[in-house]
């Protein structure tokens, strides 16, 4: 009873392959709205969700913590696996499980197309630079940051990547 959709893959992979993590995401996405789904959840295929009952659990505490006043979402997005032990890289969430709204979700993976790099061969090499974990989250981003950076952006959030900032932002819109 699935329904396997495939994609067309990007002409550019991204720095770390984003692109081909969005247009492969999108594509999904689009195809659970047209299906009527108001949730859509979505993994990577080597992912396994082990608990029992994670589609209630993460749907209840979207239920249970509602977004504060702000007009622009339907609900927060839950990112299951947190940051992975980056607590002070700003904006580092994991995105390898990624749960709510249909639209919302639509809306988070709809980033520009990136075109940072001829290749994924050079994108790796100026990622081993010397850089700050700052410097690195607001000039590399990697696709965890910069999927989060550019759906916060596109909600109107001026960024400083700070820390204290980073957390504020992350916890008004997303549960980890």
């Amino acid at each position: 009873g699935a329904i396997v959709i495939q994609s067309a893959m990007p002409k550019e992979s991204g720095v770390f392959n984003i692109n081909y993590q969005c247009f492969s995401s999108l594509v999904g996405i689009r195809a659970s709205i047209e299906l009527g789904c108001e949730y859509t959840l979505k993994t990577r295929t080597d992912i396994r969700l082990y608990r029992n009952n994670v589609f209630e659990m993460m749907y209840t505490l979207i239920k249970n913590h509602p977004l504060n006043n702000i007009d622009n979402c339907q609900e927060r997005i839950v990112v299951l696996g947190g940051n992975r032990g980056k607590l002070f890289q700003s904006y580092n969430f994991c995105d390898f499980v990624t749960f709510g709204t249909s639209n919302d979700l639509l809306e988070f993976y709809n980033i520009p197309v990136d075109k940072r790099f001829e290749n994924r061969i050079d994108s790796e090499r100026k990622h081993c630079t010397s850089m700050t974990r700052k410097q690195e989250a607001e000039q590399m981003m990697n696709p965890e940051i910069m999927l989060i950076v550019s759906y916060l952006q596109r909600k109107g959030n001026y960024l400083d990547f700070s820390i204290k900032e980073c957390w504020e932002n992350v916890c008004k819109y997303f549960i980890s």
